[in-house]
């Protein structure tokens, strides 16, 4: 009888090789995910390494160097892209004016950059927080609502990035000078609690849906699609012809449908058959990290 590897035997084969698969050229990522067929999700697990790279039918030598299987578990190549006409901003709710009080899903950033405000919290070190994304570099930057970038004639200060960790691109913001704020998800819940990571494994393993909320693409869900457990790397998949995220989205927090948070969105590719994925990375490493609790508070 044929044996289909299980989660937990794809999981500890992809640490093992993690490294090796980090040489190929044109390497994005890898995780351990349902395989995908004719664009959509099979049952069975396999180790999956995402390349930059062209569409399916122009990659050429793009992949011919990959294993097709490592002993009985198969790998899945899925070559990735940008979208070529970039991605409007969702009409049903303007998210680059200013906001008051802030709210998780809204336009922010230094000058120079954009991104979304995702959960507003506590932390241990630093009080009163929010976590978003953006790079290193703008550390100890002054942060507004919305981002100058935006090109509006309002914008606020709202704190500065105190604090980023750089292996998963998450940063810190402190809120200062005394700004409202509501711990709502714009046109979602208010976000319960910090799933555990055998938490998000039981939700990829039931292909529930999740959603975000970010500044770009307004309210969007997927499924969870693969996961990596040492990096607590959260793959999110859409249905073909939908579009997860975009530019200006990192940050966005992800939810499942009872307010549990599962992540950090962090960036997003189309893939072969018009299908968009997302990463995201789960909470657990950072609750320790800043000593982070959720704020829950209304204006």
């Amino acid at each position: 009888m044929k044996h289909n590897p299980t989660y937990e035997e794809c999981a500890e084969k992809l640490e093992k090789i993690y490294s090796e698969l980090e040489k190929i050229e044109n390497f994005y990522f890898a995780d351990v995910g349902y395989k995908i067929v004719n664009g959509e999700a099979t049952d069975e697990f396999a180790i999956r390494i995402f390349l930059h790279g062209p569409k399916l039918e122009e990659e050429g030598d793009l992949v011919k160097f990959i294993p097709l299987r490592y002993g009985n578990i198969k790998t899945d190549i899925l070559p990735t892209f940008e979208p070529l006409n970039g991605c409007p901003i969702q009409p049903e709710t303007n998210r680059i004016v200013e906001i008051n009080p802030i709210i998780g899903g809204i336009s922010i950033g230094p000058y120079g950059d954009i991104s979304t405000l995702g959960i507003i919290c506590e932390s241990e070190r630093y009080g009163l927080c929010a976590l978003t994304t953006f790079h290193g570099k703008y550390r100890g930057k002054i942060i507004y609502q919305p981002s100058p970038q935006e090109g509006t004639q309002s914008f606020r200060p709202i704190g500065k990035l105190v604090s980023h960790v750089s292996e998963l691109d998450i940063s810190l913001l402190k809120i200062e000078n005394n700004i409202d704020l509501y711990s709502n998800l714009m046109n979602l819940q208010t976000p319960s609690r910090i799933a555990s990571w055998s938490t998000v494994v039981r939700i990829f393993k039931e292909k529930s849906i999740i959603y975000k909320s970010g500044r770009s693409t307004g309210v969007t869900r997927g499924k969870i699609s693969g996961i990596r457990k040492e990096s607590q790397q959260i793959t999110i998949r859409s249905k073909r012809g939908e579009v997860l995220s975009c530019r200006g989205d990192s940050g966005a927090i992800w939810v499942t449908e009872d307010g549990e948070i599962i992540g950090v969105h962090t960036k997003g590719k189309i893939s072969n058959n018009d299908i968009s994925f997302a990463l995201c990375y789960s909470l657990n490493k950072l609750v320790r990290h800043w000593g982070l609790s959720l704020k829950h508070q209304s204006a």
